[in-house]
């Protein structure tokens, strides 16, 4: 079947995504063609569809689909397979896209239907076309323009944006363009009083007392410092003689130590020695005669240390009787 009145110019046409899906009776929600679709597409006889990224389709309809498209509109669920090579049934279920595809080609000049008459604006002759809307992201325009970071639009939906503090802010984003009397920026009546107020409360001193009160802040956190640095000079010159001392004490320590090491492996010889065989140190006997041995040795030294005390004792009271004669004989010569 040959379709009359179909153009040569028809048979390619550069349409927007948002065009084509702006047809009644089409539910498309996704912004763009899979990739699996614009695979499954290439196989259409005379159609190719290039990368969408962009969001743009070209559509390349011959004769064939349109004939297509004019049998099938009325009875038909999917387009033959046997008919129409590459065409695949579960992509094209539904009457709503021989809507789509009749209207791709009535855009390219071969034929028109009823439904885009309808649908399309009215252009008038010598005038431009009205602008297509190509936001085909889902998004409010309030959203689409402040993602693209255009100047929003007061309206209905935005109504907010007529308060003083949004002005403020719109004429900080975008400038003397968005048509804002820049002395919206100063503050009202209103503001200076709370903000009058907030100062009266937070900062009740007169500028010449704020002033007395930093001088001597200053000065104390000086004198502060300055007693701190005396005291580090103080003690650094102690610090030699500290550090004697410390030394000192861990070497009394560490000779404590030796001491009751070497005396613990004498008694474990003596233990052994008494005995007269090698005995674990695990051994009860062995720890009975430790203690024994710990025992008299704790004797001896007691009996060591009395005796010491007696020597001292003695040799005080030789000393004291020493120093009676002395001053005596001198008073026996007189």
């Amino acid at each position: 079947m040959e379709v009359q009145g179909l153009s040569p110019e028809a048979s390619e046409k550069r349409i927007t995504l948002s065009e084509v899906w702006a047809v009644p009776k089409m539910n498309i929600s996704v912004p763009r063609i899979s990739k699996r679709h614009r695979q499954t597409w290439r196989h259409l006889e005379n159609l190719d569809v290039p990368d969408c990224s962009k969001g743009e389709v070209h559509l390349l309809l011959g004769a064939n689909v349109l004939e297509a498209v004019i049998q099938h509109e009325r009875d038909s669920l999917t387009f033959p397979v046997s008919r129409h090579r590459g065409l695949y049934p579960y992509l094209f279920k539904g009457v709503g896209l021989c809507f789509v595809l009749a209207k791709a080609l009535a855009m390219g000049g071969g034929v028109s239907t009823a439904a885009d008459q309808d649908d399309q604006p009215a252009v008038t002759p010598g005038l431009p076309a009205p602008p297509v809307n190509t936001n085909v992201s889902g998004l409010r325009d309030w959203h689409y323009r402040k993602y693209h970071g255009k100047q929003p639009v007061v309206d209905e939906e935005t109504a907010h944006m007529r308060s003083l503090r949004a002005q403020r802010r719109i004429w900080a984003l975008y400038g003397t363009k968005t048509g804002i009397n820049p002395a919206v920026g100063w503050p009202v009546k209103k503001e200076w009083e709370d903000k009058m107020e907030y100062e009266s409360l937070a900062y009740p001193d007169t500028l010449q007392e704020m002033v007395q009160k930093y001088e001597a802040e200053k000065r104390a956190k000086e004198e502060a410092i300055k007693e701190r640095m005396d005291a580090i000079d103080a003690k650094m010159e102690n610090l030699e003689k500290w550090k004697r001392e410390i030394l000192e004490k861990k070497r009394k320590k560490e000779r404590e130590l030796q001491a009751a090491k070497e005396k613990h492996d004498r008694l474990i010889e003596e233990v052994k020695e008494y005995l007269g065989f090698k005995v674990d140190s695990k051994d009860p006997r062995f720890k009975e005669i430790l203690e024994k041995k710990e025992l008299e040795e704790k004797k001896r030294a007691k009996e060591a240390k009395k005796k010491e005390k007696q020597a001292k004792a003695l040799a005080k009271l030789r000393q004291m009787t020493n120093e009676m004669m002395e001053k005596e004989m001198p008073a026996e010569k007189e």
